[in-house]
C-alpha cells in the first residue's frame, strides 16, 4: 500500500480539508464584514452631509416666502422698492437665508445656509407675486363671538355723538405699528370732532372739521401702538371718537391713520348702526 507524502497527504486527509475550508470561510466572512462596515460608515457620513443640505434647501425656500410677505406688507410692488430686499439676512432655526434681488431681471435669489451646507432657490418675476397688504384692518368679526362693540357703531350721550370701532394689526413682519396722525371725513359734514380715545386713553383733544388736513395726536404720548398680539380674542384696539353735537342718523364716516413710516390706513365705516 502506497501512502501519500508531504502536501499530497495533507490535502487528501479529511481533517486537513476541513481546516482549509474553515479558514477560507472565515476569510470570506471577514472580508464581507469589512465591506459592510465600510459601507455603513460611508452611509452614515453621507447622511450627515445630506441632512444639512436638505435643511438649507428648506431655509432657502422660507427666504422666498418671507420676501413675498415682507414686500406685500410694505406695499413694495415695483423694482425700486423691491431693491430693499437685496442683502436681507435672517436667522431661521439652525441656519440663515440671504436674499439677493436683481431688479433688471426681476428675480429674487435666496441662499440657505446650515452648517457647511448651502442651497440656492430663485424666483423669477417677483413683482407678480407681490400684493399690497394693509397691515391694520377694521375688525368686523371675531372668533369666537361675541365682544361688545363689534362691528362699528354709534351712540348718543349728553347731546353728543360717539363713534366706536376696532382696528388690529395682521402683519407678522411688522408686529408693532405706531400711529401718530389722523384724518377724517363725515357726511353730512356737520359738527366737529372733539375727542379721540384708543383703549380708553385720550389721544386727541381739540376741534377738527370734516376733511381737514392731517392732525397729529396731542395727548397720551402723541402716538398709539398697534401690535399683533393686542387684546383678548384678537378684538384689537378700541377707537372711540366724540363729536361736539348729535349727528344725523344716516351719517357716514371715513377715518384715516398714518404711522411713523408714513404708511396710511383707511377705514370706511359707511353708515354704522346704533350700539
Amino acid at each position: 500500500m502506497i501512502r501519500p507524502t508531504g502536501y499530497l497527504r495533507y490535502l487528501t486527509d479529511n481533517r486537513g480539508v476541513s481546516i482549509i475550508a474553515l479558514i477560507v470561510i472565515m476569510l470570506v466572512m471577514g472580508s464581507i464584514g469589512y465591506v459592510f462596515s465600510s459601507l455603513i460608515a460611508t452611509k452614515q457620513y453621507s447622511m450627515g452631509m445630506a441632512a444639512p443640505s436638505q435643511q438649507a434647501f428648506y431655509v432657502a425656500n422660507s427666504g422666498i416666502e418671507y420676501a413675498i410677505r415682507y414686500a406685500s406688507e410694505r406695499g413694495w410692488t415695483t423694482g425700486p422698492d423691491l431693491n430693499n430686499l437685496d442683502g436681507v439676512v435672517l436667522n431661521v432655526g439652525q441656519g440663515q437665508f440671504l436674499l439677493d434681488y436683481d431688479e433688471p431681471a426681476d428675480t429674487l435669489s435666496s441662499t440657505g445656509e446650515v452648517s457647511d451646507a448651502e442651497r440656492e432657490v430663485a424666483l423669477e418675476n417677483l413683482a407678480s407675486f407681490v400684493s399690497d397688504i394693509q397691515c391694520i384692518e377694521l375688525v368686523t368679526s371675531i372668533d369666537p363671538p361675541p365682544i361688545t362693540g363689534i362691528p362699528s357703531c354709534t351712540y348718543n350721550q349728553a347731546n353728543r355723538t360717539f363713534v366706536r370701532f376696532y382696528i388690529r394689526n395682521i402683519c407678522s413682519s411688522q408686529p408693532l405699528i405706531t400711529l401718530t396722525h389722523f384724518r377724517a371725513t363725515w357726511n353730512p359734514a356737520q359738527r366737529r370732532l372733539q375727542r379721540m380715545w384708543f383703549d380708553g386713553v385720550l389721544k386727541f383733544r381739540g376741534g377738527y372739521g370734516s376733511d381737514n388736513p392731517w392732525r397729529a395726536f396731542n395727548r397720551g404720548g402723541d402716538s398709539q401702538d398697534v401690535d399683533t398680539c393686542h387684546g383678548a380674542q384678537s378684538q384689537g384696539v378700541e377707537v372711540q371718537v366724540r363729536f361736539n353735537r348729535t349727528l344725523a342718523d344716516n351719517t357716514t364716516f371715513v377715518f384715516q391713520f398714518r404711522d411713523t413710516n408714513g404708511e396710511e390706513y383707511t377705514f370706511d365705516l359707511a353708515d354704522p348702526p346704533n350700539c
